[in-house]
């Protein structure tokens, strides 16, 4: 799990109480920092989605690239 989902994910939270108490209290104010804090947190788990794919994508690209490698140095060695 990335740092942006942690954190998103915390936001996303702290929102979700604000606007209950918000809610609770008739604080309009409070109602709508923690709307705003929820799609923070919202926007962050998506950027963290996004890191995580791109890092697997990376990875699968390197171990791709690792077994070619492999191969075709056993093909060299065939020939020599």
């Amino acid at each position: 799990m990335t740092d942006q989902k942690i954190e998103g994910t915390i936001n996303d939270t702290k929102g979700t109480i604000k606007e209950g108490v918000g809610d609770l209290s008739g604080d309009e104010r409070l109602q709508g920092e923690g709307q705003a804090d929820q799609l923070q947190g919202k926007v962050q788990k998506g950027v963290g989605d996004v890191q995580e794919t791109l890092q697997d994508a990376g990875d699968k690209l390197k171990d791709g690239l690792d077994d070619a490698t492999d191969r075709a140095k056993d093909e060299v060695g065939k020939h020599r």
